[in-house]
């Protein structure tokens, strides 16, 4: 057996036991059209037709090069000759700051809501070693601690759904060796080579510093090292989480001070990022400048006033501190076609189908909390600043059902995760 055949065939078995520790019926791939993708959806195919599992394809075209419509529909019709559904979405919003983070950020948005419309619980993706190193290095530079040292996690849980990266320890060239022996094409990005992008020059870097002896190896071990210290430290958050912060039904959070400031300075860091990405949805901390001085603001003795940051108010009150949705930066008031859907990132709704016709759904606001107190009286229960950024259902541009207070009927809403949901998000990786 030719030596490229033997190395082909361990890559597949080696993949293979990696899938079926999944113990999945039914998964999602996203493919880009590079080597790398197609080779994991070929890869994921082979697996799939052993297992009887069924594959869904996925590709974000995020419009930002002529050749990105091209690159959609080669992996459509790669997807096809594989007997195997596929989907593009195509990201329409106006970039801004940062181009290559906002498009990362809008692909994982766009294929967790593709995700979900499915009924997927895992989507494979395609990072490489390759990958893993660039990435190191990169925050290596941009002075990252050790959650960014870390690498990129094998898997990483947003909002329900596992994104699960198999090929971590698979270089790229193992992966094109794979596609040639297959007879198999791919697209290549030509953005790869435009220098204009940090990963690109870090690429090239990273030529230069192995001949020093920083070695695939060398990099890899010393993620290991960060991942340990990650997870050590993502528990012992979890446990000073339950003794000092209070999830309310509402969707505040709140802090209880006295029993907050015995935890050391990281895990309060890590506490109120934790807190802030779960009330605003977002699946990436703030800068660790803000974060810090935020910190420094709400420990301070003479804190009196509140603060907002990452689309959250944070208001000192008596020995806690109150964390809620900033209401600028709610949904706007949209028209509904499924009686089932996620709110704000946050709440899972389900409206009666007998109210779907010319429906809409947006914050309470002022105006409506008005209403509802006018009809029904003020809550004891909820307070009317967490009751002013709920959700409502309106039709014929009335209000028809808040169901945080206790108005109308026709929505039903909870918090996605239920009671748990601010602790599920502080995972072990």
């Amino acid at each position: 057996m030719h030596l490229t055949e033997k190395a082909c065939i361990k890559l597949e078995n080696k993949l293979f036991r990696i899938l079926d520790a999944l113990e999945c019926s039914r998964l999602g791939v996203a493919v880009s059209g590079g080597g790398d993708s197609i080779a994991l959806m070929n890869l994921a195919q082979n697996w799939a037709n052993t297992k009887n599992t069924c594959l869904e394809i996925v590709t974000v075209d995020h419009n930002l090069r002529d050749e990105s419509e091209f690159e959609a529909d080669f992996v459509k019709n790669s997807a096809l000759e594989l007997n195997l559904t596929h989907d593009i979405l195509k990201w329409r919003q106006k970039p801004s700051g940062n181009l290559q983070n906002s498009a990362r950020n809008a692909r994982y948005e766009l294929i967790l809501e593709w995700a979900k419309s499915k009924n997927l619980k895992v989507v494979l993706m395609g990072h490489n070693l390759d990958d893993q190193e660039e990435t190191i290095m990169l925050r290596m530079i941009r002075g990252s601690g050790i959650d960014g040292l870390a690498g990129i996690p094998e898997k990483s849980n947003l909002r329900g759904i596992m994104f699960f990266r198999p090929l971590l320890t698979t270089s790229r060239e193992e992966l094109r060796r794979f596609l040639k022996w297959r007879n198999i094409s791919w697209v290549e990005d030509l953005s790869n080579n435009d220098e204009r992008f940090d990963r690109i020059k870090i690429r090239h870097l990273l030529k230069e510093v192995r001949s020093l002896g920083l070695s695939t190896r060398r990099l890899s071990r010393m993620a290991g090292h960060m991942s340990r210290a990650r997870t050590a430290l993502n528990e012992l958050t979890l446990r000073h989480s339950k003794l000092c912060v209070d999830q309310k039904s509402w969707g505040d959070l709140e802090i209880f001070l006295p029993k907050f400031v015995l935890a050391s300075r990281e895990v309060q860091l890590r506490i109120l990022a934790k807190a802030l990405c779960w009330i605003s949805g977002k699946s990436y901390r703030p800068r660790f400048s803000s974060l810090e001085r935020l910190l420094d603001f709400l420990l301070s003795s003479e804190v009196k006033t509140g603060k907002s940051l990452m689309g959250v108010t944070i208001r000192p009150f008596e020995n806690k501190i109150i964390l809620r949705r900033e209401k600028a930066f709610l949904p706007k008031t949209f028209s509904v076609k499924s009686n089932k859907l996620i709110w704000d990132n946050r709440w899972s709704l389900e409206i009666d189908m007998t109210h779907l016709d010319g429906c809409k759904l947006g914050p309470l606001g002022s105006k409506g909390l008005r209403e509802v107190v006018t009809k029904n009286g003020k809550s004891r229960n909820v307070p009317s600043k967490a009751l002013e950024v709920s959700v409502a259902l309106y039709k014929n541009e009335k209000l028809v059902c808040a169901p945080l207070a206790e108005y109308g009927t026709g929505l039903r809403c909870g918090l996605a995760g239920g009671g748990n949901a601010f602790f599920n998000t502080i995972d072990f990786y």
